[in-house]
């Protein structure tokens, strides 16, 4: 489960984790079974996991943790565009980019086919 922890924080905060907060987000979903005890361990730690990114201010905001005298690192830069653009976070073919270091080299094509999206 923790692939999935990992997976679903960090598309939800719109950014990588950091190493203490991956650990930090595993012991969120370890204390799942301990505090809700419904008898369904993987069902108790999905539900603290998501119950708490949902009141997160790193999901409810979008957080620019650049120094403001720097350029936006490339996560912002596309949580940026594309809630700009079209209200949402970043899409898959973003994503996509994003996680093989290629998306500022295609931020034009992501902002001209953001831009005539429907």
């Amino acid at each position: 489960m923790n692939d999935w922890v990992d997976r679903f924080v960090s598309e939800a905060f719109r950014r990588p984790l950091s190493e203490t907060e991956v650990t930090w987000w595993h012991a969120v979903f370890e204390q799942g079974p301990d505090l809700l005890q419904s008898g369904d361990d993987i069902a108790d730690g999905v539900q603290m996991v998501i119950s708490t990114v949902l009141q997160s201010p790193d999901f409810l905001y979008r957080i620019e943790r650049t120094d403001p005298n720097q350029i936006l690192d490339r996560f912002e830069m596309a949580s940026k565009l594309s809630f700009q653009v079209c209200n949402m976070p970043p899409d898959a073919f973003m994503r996509d980019d994003l996680d093989s270091g290629t998306f500022v080299d295609k931020y034009a094509e992501h902002a001209e086919r953001l831009l005539l999206s429907e």
